[in-house]
């Protein structure tokens, strides 16, 4: 109980010190597989963002040059509906052959992960597999690859869309207009502290859920295996108490951790209001 106790403590200090980007290239380390082909992705991912910002150019050309005193000139909307529809359709093409290579990396990478760990975890001495339930380290091991292939394929690629999309609405800002691009430049700070603060809640409560999620399976393992015995011995409601407590503790800990992460999305959207207020005003 005290060694676990040990290990989480050092794991929350570990994951409390190296942040995001340390993380993700530790992770490139481990994986180099993850490299390959990693520039085409970023490339269609600035592809498919381009895509998104050329559609209110569109609407603010046809505003103010297709529609005039004189009447609407058919010519020049339907040249640039034309163009707005090959910009969707870019975007749709880019968007979906990024889909599609960061599948096809990310698993080829993570099996790869996978028998790099299970290979650990059989390397690891017997002292050190006893003082562990049965099954934790293998249901860590497959939920937390499980992660990892969620983050990679939604999350890392919401990361690489969202920045290229960032990055490219300012600079079409500062083409407009310089005071409206400094503006949203100027709540970067703000957004950044608040991003902060979420991720290092964001750490310890997914870290929780990652050490309750191992403990539950690993429970669930041993009333599996040692049905007859527990059955012998007439302690079923004793088990059956124990493994309700970690499901509940895992459903506490799930819920919790959901909790912070959709108060980080509506965050999010809060501050975004907050800058397009700022710039209307």
């Amino acid at each position: 109980m005290t060694s676990t106790m040990t290990r989480t403590t050092m794991e929350e200090e570990v994951a409390h010190r190296s942040g995001a980007m340390k993380t993700i290239r530790r992770g490139l380390s481990l994986s180099p597989e993850l490299r390959r082909g990693l520039p085409g992705t970023i490339g269609l991912a600035l592809l498919a963002t381009a895509g998104k910002v050329i559609i209110p150019i569109v609407i603010q050309q046809v505003l103010d040059n297709g529609v005039t005193d004189s009447g609407v000139d058919m010519t020049y909307v339907i040249q640039m509906t034309l163009i707005a529809v090959g910009a969707v359709a870019l975007t749709a093409g880019a968007t979906g052959w990024m889909h599609l290579r960061l599948a096809k990396v990310s698993e080829t990478a993570l099996s790869g992960l996978r028998v790099r760990a299970f290979r650990h975890i059989h390397d690891l001495s017997m002292l050190h597999q006893a003082s562990e339930q049965r099954g934790a380290l293998v249901a860590r091991v497959t939920s937390d690859v499980d992660q990892i292939s969620r983050f990679m394929q939604w999350a890392g690629l919401m990361i690489i869309v969202n920045f290229g999309q960032a990055i490219m609405a300012i600079a079409v800002m500062a083409v407009y207009s310089v005071p409206l691009a400094l503006t949203v430049v100027a709540s970067i700070p703000l957004i950044t502290l608040t991003v902060r603060w979420f991720q290092v809640r964001l750490e310890k409560a997914f870290l929780i859920v990652r050490e309750k999620v191992g403990r539950m399976l690993a429970t669930l393992a041993e009333v599996v295996v040692g049905a007859p015995v527990i059955r012998a011995y007439g302690i079923e409601e004793t088990v059956r108490e124990k493994l309700g407590d970690a499901i509940e503790d895992h459903r506490s800990s799930a819920v919790r951790a959901g909790g912070f992460s959709a108060a980080f999305s509506g965050v999010g959207e809060l501050l975004s209001s907050i800058v397009i207020a700022a710039v209307f005003v």
